[in-house]
């Protein structure tokens, strides 16, 4: 019998594995362990008590099973995670399901339509995915259905939609809140950025702020499991992203030197691999909101760029002017000393 609350639909790899081996697949031939994600777990036990059912969900064909189970890759066969979950979590996983176009959102509305169907009880279920690709978030919401939800497991405000669904107490340690809190109390350079960010004037800067602060979120979020696990290619992405976030603060606020376009391309091209922040694909939500930084300094540096250009330009035609002036003052004067003759 299924839950009349419905399920929670967890993907594998950078979701409930804190490895992504598909993005660093390099990384999974030289670091062969692979870590469930901590606060997932808690999640799922808390969702379990609650009554919901625990789905996994994932795009991996079934036929590269066995290959993940022979070749050590960084990452777990399907079963493996299960079993752990199962046994040592005491975990329940209501069932297996696979997508095999890769995107989610159908598979997703063909679980709810199974519970759905399964008698009047179950007309209100829901379907939660967790997954850590944007566009499998995306993909949920496409499906326009009330019932079916998507959460981003890097993203601060996701995490608090979830936790209230399921009335996670703030007291619990892994409360979104509580894990932000966490990571700026041992985390200097995030802290460090938190109080840049507090020390702007939120009359003139309340956008920014309000911007930078959803930053910093999703990035204690990120780096929360990848230093407990020692997931170097996470933690050298937030690292980055915070020292490009604090550079750019303090050369555009502070004016303790000026911002160029080239700094904004160079900042780009080392946090997303692409110099133009405009044409970077976010794969999170976290990626979004540094993206939409980027972008909104780079439009600022361009800004005072033309007004400066405007400046130069002024400044010269002014100058012209004066020499203008100044020819005309001295060809009076040769007239005048002439009796009025003009020099030719």
């Amino acid at each position: 019998m299924s839950s009349k609350l419905g399920f929670i639909a967890i993907d594998i790899d950078g979701t409930t594995l804190v490895e992504k081996i598909d993005k660093n697949p390099l990384y999974g031939w030289r670091n062969t362990e692979s870590n469930i994600r901590s606060s997932l777990k808690e999640y799922m036990k808390w969702a379990q008590e609650k009554g919901y059912d625990i789905i996994i969900l994932t795009a991996r064909p079934e036929i590269v099973e066995p290959a993940l189970k022979n070749i050590k890759l960084g990452t777990l066969p399907t079963m493996d995670i299960l079993q752990r979950l199962v046994h040592e979590e005491n975990i329940t996983i209501k069932q297996i399901a696979r997508a095999p176009a890769g995107l989610k959102g159908a598979k997703m509305q063909e679980l709810l339509t199974q519970y759905q169907n399964e008698s009047n009880e179950h007309e209100n279920a829901i379907g939660i995915l967790f997954d850590d690709q944007l566009k499998q978030v995306h993909d949920v919401k496409k499906q326009n259905n009330p019932q079916l939800l998507a959460f981003d497991i890097n993203s601060k405000e996701d995490l608090e939609k979830f936790a209230e669904i399921v009335e996670l107490p703030g007291t619990h340690a892994c409360h979104p809140y509580a894990i932000t809190l966490k990571v700026l109390t041992e985390h200097s350079d995030l802290f460090n950025l938190k109080a840049s960010i507090n020390k702007l004037d939120p009359n003139q800067h309340f956008e920014v702020m309000n911007l930078l602060n959803h930053v910093v979120d999703d990035l204690c979020i990120r780096i929360d499991e990848a230093r407990l696990h020692d997931y170097k290619p996470e933690i050298k992405w937030v690292e980055t992203t915070v020292r490009h976030m604090h550079s750019l603060i303090d050369k555009i606020y502070f004016d303790t030197q000026e911002l160029t376009c080239k700094d904004l391309k160079s900042a780009s091209k080392e946090i997303f691999g692409h110099a133009n922040p405009d044409k970077v694909k976010p794969n999170s939500k976290c990626d979004v909101l540094v993206q939409t930084m980027l972008l909104k300094a780079m439009e600022d540096v361009q800004a005072n760029e033309l007004q400066g250009a405007r400046s130069r330009f002024e400044n010269i035609k002014q100058k012209l002017m004066g020499i203008k002036k100044e020819n005309q003052d001295i060809e009076l004067k040769v007239e005048e000393s002439l009796g009025g003759i003009k020099p030719s």
